[in-house]
This record gives C-alpha cells, sequence and structure tokens, in this order.
C-alpha cells in the first residue's frame, strides 16, 4: 500500500524491498513455451463472499455527533455513515 501510494517511509524501505525481491523471481521462459509467445491463462473469479445479517455492519444515517461517539468511535466498532456529506456544496454541484 505504501508504495501504491507513493510513500517514501524508512529510507524508502518499501522501494528496496521490491528490488530484493524482483531479483529473486525466476527469469526466463517456461521450457515448453515456444520463444516469444504468450499463452493467455484463465483466471477464475473468486465467489463474493455470503455475509450474515448479523456479521453485517450497521448503517446510520446522519447520526448526532454524540450517539456516534458513544456508540462507535469510543467502543470502536465498526459502522457505515451515510449521508453525512450531502449538505456540502460539490455534492450539488459535481453529482
Amino acid at each position: 500500500m505504501g508504495l501504491l501510494m507513493g510513500a517514501s517511509v524508512l529510507d524508502n524501505v518499501l522501494a528496496r524491498l521490491v528490488r530484493v525481491l524482483q531479483a529473486r523471481l525466476p527469469r526466463g521462459e517456461r521450457p515448453d513455451a515456444a520463444p516469444g509467445s504468450a499463452k493467455r491463462i484463465r483466471i477464475e473469479p473468486l465467489p463474493v463472499p455470503v455475509v450474515q445479517p448479523e456479521d453485517a455492519l450497521p448503517h446510520l444515517h446522519c447520526p448526532s455527533l454524540e450517539h456516534f461517539r458513544d456508540n462507535y468511535l469510543i467502543p470502536q466498532k465498526p459502522v457505515v455513515l451515510e449521508g453525512i456529506i450531502d449538505h456540502w456544496p460539490c455534492m450539488k454541484k459535481w453529482r
């Protein structure tokens, strides 16, 4: 994630780690492949996970700050907040 976000942390340790790992990757073509040919590998999509209702995250529409703080922030429970930036001018201008 740090590489994707362009983060250069700890003396660019992530980029140096990538270079070391790339150097250890096997090089060359497979013996059964003709030079210059490329075979497509079919990758099956992963199944969509089924979320049971008791495991689903609660959705709150514009909760008060007190309610959010007391019920989710302080106990560190996940929640999906909906409609909390609908009043921002950019949400009307660039829908």
